[in-house]
């Protein structure tokens, strides 16, 4: 059943509230992170170990102690169970100075103790880390939104951008506690744990929402568990926010960190096996990128939970590289092979300003990382090397922007680049052409190669004023259009690309493209709908017009040098005339 338009309302509100939501949460992250990444300011881990697996006031084991750590100097031992004065109190970015306040329980006796947390080296692999997590998030943020914003139709999308802002939605790991705002840590805590459970609902219903054989038993049953994993996750962070752990609920987590990525792979490799044709490729692709992303979590769930057999920096590293690469494919899937059918016309420009504003958010980053690690004392110092990484920006921008938007241009736009190449070729050797029949055929054939064989029709004014069709290739055009019809009318009056199907949706059309001189409508070209049924992009509409002018241009210049033909014709019929009149008059007087 079709969304109703309240209910796409309601949805877009959502996407966008949830979005902002992760955007503050990530400039919160991203405002710190300079000063967390730096040698010398965060504050060392204060002990290792995990939860007490007991129900009551959240308390923690320590299994070891890091050295140099104060609590050692405190009289912890490994053994020992401590409890934050702040619920959440272990996943704040302590700095060097800052005071942490907890309790230290051995046996049936406990004591307050207050800790100031130590300089630490930066752990290996931190930088590098954090750059490729946050050019994750933010690409996935963008892509969730954009799905969701274009797609709220269809079950399989709308879980998909559920399952992409859960992933954006991160806790703000390098903010100190006077930073962090609480509800909206409660909501990116929440939602963490969901995101693989939507992830799952995208591969059972993707991509008509009709699911088949095993697929649809999950579509039936799998909604309940994940009512229930939401209940659960929600029960779980109320009481650990409130300071208590549940370790049954936190059983379920565990659980679900092996089995629910498990259970999308084999979902999707399931809707490949069922699939044909196009939809099988399509398949192919998001297995190859969004299988990727999953498999790379699951890894790191299997290694956090065998207790790091692989080092938690270098596993970050991997994986972090492997979700990066996920997400590249699955854009390039996007933009080049269609495998989410969002109907969008994507303009190249567009396309172009935001490769243009990442390549410049990337710049200041460096900038910004630059200036912190390279902090000098002196002033003059400072103003030289803020001076020369500017002018490093300015000299290598437009550069560096040419360059990526070629590669661009080549991934994503390859194929129209060289049809928009061969239409151009065509509007260079048209001003040669000295026959407007041969012209008509010409244009109409040129137009055709450029929409991949779409159909055209082209119409002429007539001496009546209407518009006659010359050729076409488009099944079903009229013969002749009146000086009144309403697609002459708008045309005349914007002299501009008239669409037809949001106007007449009947209609074999898709476009109609006017052939104007100056301010006069020379004709027009009706062009049918792309055979991959999504709509002409706007760069595609202003190139068809750029042509079309150009032709009109062409048959006003053969019109010209009709009449030029004809008035020599005139002419010399004239002088012919005139050289007999004489001579007959000349013969009169002599008789």
């Amino acid at each position: 059943m079709r969304p109703t338009s309240r209910f796409i309302a309601a949805w877009r509100f959502g996407v966008v509230a949830v979005a902002l939501i992760a955007a503050t949460q990530f400039a919160i992250d991203a405002f710190h992170a300079a000063e967390s990444l730096r040698t010398g300011t965060m504050g060392g881990s204060l002990f290792e170990g995990g939860f007490l697996r007991e129900r009551g006031p959240t308390t923690f084991v320590v299994t070891a102690l890091p050295p140099g750590s104060p609590l050692a100097a405190a009289g912890v031992v490994p053994g020992d169970h401590l409890r934050f004065d702040e619920p959440v109190g272990r996943w704040y970015a302590t700095r060097v100075g800052e005071r942490v306040s907890l309790t230290a329980i051995r046996g049936a006796e406990s004591r307050r103790i207050d800790v100031v947390p130590v300089a630490r080296d930066a752990p290996p692999f931190t930088v590098a880390n954090y750059l490729m997590e946050s050019l994750g998030r933010l690409v996935t943020l963008a892509i969730a939104v954009w799905v969701g914003w274009r797609r709220p139709d269809v079950a399989a999308f709308r879980w998909l951008t559920v399952s992409g802002l859960f992933v954006a939605c991160t806790f703000p790991y390098s903010a100190p506690a006077a930073a962090h705002v609480g509800w909206l840590d409660f909501v990116s805590s929440v939602v963490q744990e969901l995101s693989l459970a939507a992830m799952v609902l995208f591969a059972i219903n993707y991509p008509d929402d009709r699911p088949v054989g095993w697929r649809a038993v999950l579509k039936r049953w799998y909604p309940w568990y994940f009512g229930f994993v939401a209940a659960v996750t929600l029960f779980y962070y109320v009481r650990l926010y409130g300071g208590f752990y549940e370790p049954l609920t936190a059983a379920v987590f565990r659980i679900d960190a092996i089995a629910l990525p498990a259970l999308f792979l084999v979902t999707i490799v399931l809707a490949w096996r069922e699939a044909r044709g196009d939809p099988r490729i399509r398949l192919q692709w998001i297995l190859a990128s969004l299988g990727t992303i999953t498999a790379a979590s699951l890894a790191g769930n299997i290694n956090a939970m065998a207790g790091f057999p692989m080092p938690a920096e270098l596993a970050g590293l991997v994986l972090n590289a492997a979700i990066l690469v996920g997400i590249g494919v699955f854009v390039y899937a996007v933009m080049r092979h269609r495998i989410l059918d969002f109907g969008l016309a994507v303009n190249r420009t567009l396309v172009f300003a935001i490769v243009g504003a990442i390549l410049l958010a990337a710049f200041q980053v460096a900038n910004r990382f630059v200036s912190v690690f390279l902090h000098f004392d002196d002033e003059l110092k400072t103003l030289l090397l803020s001076a020369i990484l500017a002018a490093a920006v300015y000299l290598s921008f437009t550069s560096l922007k040419k360059v990526v938007e070629r590669i661009v241009d080549r991934l994503f736009f390859g194929r129209w680049a060289a049809r928009e190449d061969d239409l151009k070729r065509f509007v260079a050797e048209a001003k040669h052409v000295d026959d407007p029949n041969a012209l008509s055929a010409l244009a109409v054939a040129a137009v055709d190669r450029f929409t991949g064989g779409a159909g055209a029709a082209m119409y002429r004014r007539d001496d009546d004023g209407g518009h006659r069709r010359l050729d076409a290739t488009l099944d079903g055009m009229p013969e002749r259009f009146g000086p009144n019809d309403e697609v002459v009318l708008a045309m005349r009056a914007h002299g501009k690309a008239w669409r037809l199907r949001e106007r007449l949706p009947a209609s074999a059309a898709d476009i109609a493209i006017p052939m104007t001189q100056r301010t006069d409508l020379e004709g027009f070209v009706l062009v049918g709908p792309r055979r991959d049924g999504e709509p002409y992009r706007a760069d595609q509409v202003e190139q068809l017009e750029g042509a079309m002018r150009e032709v009109a241009l062409d048959f006003h210049t053969l019109r010209v040098a009709r009449l030029n033909d004809d008035v020599a014709d005139l002419r010399r019929t004239t002088d012919t005339l005139r050289a007999q009149l004489e001579t007959a008059m000349a013969l009169t007087r002599r008789s």
